[in-house]
């Protein structure tokens, strides 16, 4: 007897600071399960800077992780860290799509300072709709141009076809959301996701997206200086582990307060933790004690079924990749099976 297999989605690679991601599912309706997953040590992005450079022996790890993981098809959907977005947000009036477009162009072109030849650019509506005067605040999204044309480029030079560029705070907001919608039951949460040295936190209300920042952000050092050690309830006095999260606690707490004076009372119910730098549990003690938040990491989405991928993997650092997976449609149609 033969029957349908799941088709599935395109391939997601996540450029990360210093590590490389690919993930492929297959998808039947709602349910998904990882059929291919695998990472390898090495990033365009390993280096600081606005332009990047391929280099051939990327080319080839890449290659050799297609040729080894088990993909499949040949469409493939892109992230790229938060330090190589250019990320702000914009008051825009009413407008038609096309000429709401043009205006969130110029708007960039002098917040960013780039020309406008040089950078692509995505936007998303924020809040509940329309202010006074008609004006409706909007978050820009931008990549340079350069950046596009060389990752393009490189998985072409391994036979891919990109479909879609996204950044990864944004993809991974998407597999937090599949976890959280329901058990919000309609109210607030927020989203951190969190990379070495940059974050970007996003803050969900019952009708969307209600706020996104990015911000830069260190670990406090405690030097080994008991001193300098703030305690917290639940952790134990003999280690500062939790010291190192607070300054990106406090910068968290200012964004809760901004949204909660803005929407009047909204204040998130959870705070969940995606991306490569929020794996410490420690981090989990420090939000929840300074910004009086239940904070927890991102788990597997509802209905994704591990699969292949590493039981000892952590969600957190997949947590892009996955949600851009999840974005995708199926690649192929579906084949058949004995």
């Amino acid at each position: 007897m033969f029957k349908a297999l799941a088709p599935r989605t395109d391939i997601a690679i996540d450029f990360g600071t210093d590590r490389t991601r690919l993930v492929q599912l297959s998808q039947d309706g709602l349910d998904a399960t990882i059929d291919a997953a695998t990472e390898f040590e090495a990033s365009p992005f390993a280096t600081s800077g606005a332009e990047i450079t391929i280099e051939p022996g990327f080319v080839q790890a890449l290659r050799c992780a297609l040729k080894s993981g088990g993909f499949a098809g040949r469409r493939c959907a892109l992230t790229i860290p938060c330090s190589s977005l250019l990320v702000d947000t914009a008051e825009l009036p009413l407008l038609a799509k096309d000429e709401l477009v043009q205006g969130a162009i110029w708007e960039a072109v002098d917040r960013f300072g780039l020309d406008r030849d040089a950078i692509h650019l995505g936007t998303l509506p924020l809040g509940n709709g329309s202010r006074s005067g008609g004006a409706t605040e909007h978050l820009l999204v931008g990549i340079r141009r350069q950046v596009a044309m060389a990752l393009t480029d490189c998985v072409a030079r391994v036979g891919l076809e990109p479909t879609r560029i996204e950044a990864a705070p944004l993809a991974a907001l998407r597999t937090a959301w599949r976890g959280m919608k329901m058990a919000t039951a309609g109210g607030c949460f927020a989203v951190l996701h969190l990379e070495d040295g940059k974050a970007g936190l996003s803050i969900m209300s019952g009708s969307g997206l209600a706020f996104h920042r990015a911000f830069d952000w260190k670990p406090a050092s405690s030097g080994g200086s008991k001193a300098d050690w703030i305690p917290v309830e639940g952790e134990d006095p003999g280690t500062a582990r939790v010291f190192r999260w607070y300054g990106l606690a406090e910068e968290t707490l200012q964004c809760f307060r901004h949204i909660d004076r803005k929407l009047g009372g909204a204040w998130p119910s959870q705070l969940v933790l995606t991306g490569p730098a929020a794996t410490d549990p420690a981090l989990t003690t420090a939000l929840s004690s300074v910004c009086s938040v239940h904070a927890l990491a991102v788990g597997l989405a509802p209905g994704v079924e591990q699969g292949v991928l590493d039981p000892m993997a952590s969600p957190c650092a997949w947590s892009a990749a996955l949600g851009s997976a999840l974005s995708g449609q199926a690649s192929s149609s579906g084949r058949r099976a004995a």
